[in-house]
């Protein structure tokens, strides 16, 4: 008697149980002032992070002259890296930049994997990378320049009087962003001001420039120029009312430090057959 082999194959799909959302493991470090030791989930067997960092922004600058208003401040840089071979465990050191400060991260064994840069002056900073893939790095937006005599150069506030406005930070793969004017003066009428440059990528916006205020009916005081957003963004520029006081500048923002853990979560296939033999007719 002739016998047909034949085969049934049974597909199991095996799915290693006992994992989080990754999502569950993402941080994000503010605290200034000292480092933070960051240590490794050790319930997760996930070994990939992803690390980023921006630097603090600058002030908004001062003004110089009785008749101009200044620049504001430039945007903190920004960095970012990929660690593989993570374990569980293991700590890294953190420090979060304060305004115009660098931040950094430090693997277990006590080396700089990236820095940005915390901005100084009306220029945005940039960033390095010493160890990881998935690398990015971009400069922040320098702070807007106040315009000469009412004409609107380097992105600066239309009215001479009023300041530039802040630079924006950059982020995930986009730069910074350094701000255009959008005020206008009409003979001295409705004096305005420079809008900060835009948060791009998770950066922080920078702060709008401080401004003289209406000349019409009567000279009104002036407006004191924002803070940049966290992280990273610039103050805006101050400037003089039409009284020749000083109008305040602008802070600049801190940084940050943003850890995001990968899903590298593995997946098992296991497959198994039943052998039948069945006669023929």
């Amino acid at each position: 008697m002739i016998r047909k082999i034949s085969y049934i194959l049974t597909l199991h799909l095996l799915v290693f149980a006992g994992y989080k959302a990754k999502a569950q493991y993402d941080t994000t470090i503010t605290t200034t002032g000292a480092t933070v030791v960051w240590t490794v989930p050790t319930n997760t067997c996930i070994t990939e992070y992803t690390f980023e960092a921006w630097g603090g922004g600058a002030d908004g600058l001062t003004t110089v002259t009785s008749d101009r208003g200044a620049a504001g401040g430039g945007a903190g840089g920004y960095a970012r890296t990929t660690v593989t071979g993570v374990t569980p465990g293991q700590t890294f050191t953190i420090s979060v930049g304060a305004k115009e400060q660098d931040s950094w991260v430090k693997n277990p064994a006590n080396v700089t994997i990236l820095t940005a840069e915390g901005a100084t002056g009306q220029a945005g900073a940039s960033g390095t990378i010493a160890i990881g893939t998935n690398t990015f790095v971009t400069t922040g937006g320098s702070g807007a320049a106040q315009a000469n005599n009412g004409n609107n150069a380097g992105g600066g506030s239309n009215d001479p009087w009023s300041g530039g406005g802040g630079g924006g930070a950059g982020g995930d793969g986009i730069a910074g962003d350094t701000p255009v004017s959008t005020g206008g003066w009409a003979s001295g009428v409705d004096a305005k001001w420079s809008s900060g440059g835009a948060g791009r990528g998770g950066g922080g916006a920078g702060g709008r420039s401080a401004y003289e205020g209406n000349y019409c009916p009567s000279p009104a005081a002036g407006v004191a120029a924002l803070d940049g957003s966290a992280p990273g963004g610039g103050g805006g520029g101050g400037g003089r009312d039409h009284n020749g006081d000083a109008v305040a500048s602008g802070n600049g923002a801190q940084g940050a430090i943003r850890i995001s853990a990968n899903d590298n979560v593995k997946y098992t296939i296991a497959v198994s057959y039943t052998h039948l033999t069945m006669p023929t007719m």
